[in-house]
């Protein structure tokens, strides 16, 4: 299962050998692998997300660092929209066990369904639209087309 992160451009800075996370320790250096996410377009306080190897998602990652040029300016709508697709990225390795880019438009029925009807805090509509925005975004980034793969159009 991946997990999400937020870039933090001073604990970056401050990280040299290990660094708590939960109740075990990381390397943010050798995760990254020398890679700089400041210096990639990701501005502090984004998240991002970690794939099941402990490496930073690049197709989650270059999708948030290019949301300022595709006219997403707030960095709370950013951050907003990261987490919502991250959040369908977990509900679909948890509910399916494939990736975002094996998935169809009924497993993203069945996503709006889960969060609207049958969730113990269901999303309104507003909400739920909000992240159908989000996770299209992504898949119009992902496929390189002008149109999406899931349908939404």
């Amino acid at each position: 299962m991946s997990q999400m992160a937020k870039f933090d451009v001073g604990l970056l800075r401050r990280a040299v050998g290990a660094v708590a996370v939960g109740d075990d320790c990381v390397d943010l250096g050798e995760i990254l692998g020398g890679f700089d996410p400041a210096g990639c377009g990701l501005d502090d306080g984004l998240v991002f997300l970690f794939d099941d190897d402990g490496r930073p998602n690049a197709d989650f990652f270059g999708w948030v660092s290019g949301m300022a040029a595709r006219g997403k300016r707030s960095l709370e709508g950013r951050r907003g929209y990261a987490y919502d697709v991250a959040e369908w990225i977990d509900f679909l390795h948890d509910a399916y066990g494939i990736g975002y880019l094996d998935a169809e438009f009924d497993d993203l029925d069945d996503y709006g369904r889960e969060l609207r009807t049958a969730s113990e805090n269901p999303v309104s509509g507003g909400t739920w639209n909000r992240k159908l925005a989000a996770i299209h975004d992504l898949d119009r980034k992902s496929t390189r087309l002008n149109s999406s793969h899931l349908g939404i159009s």
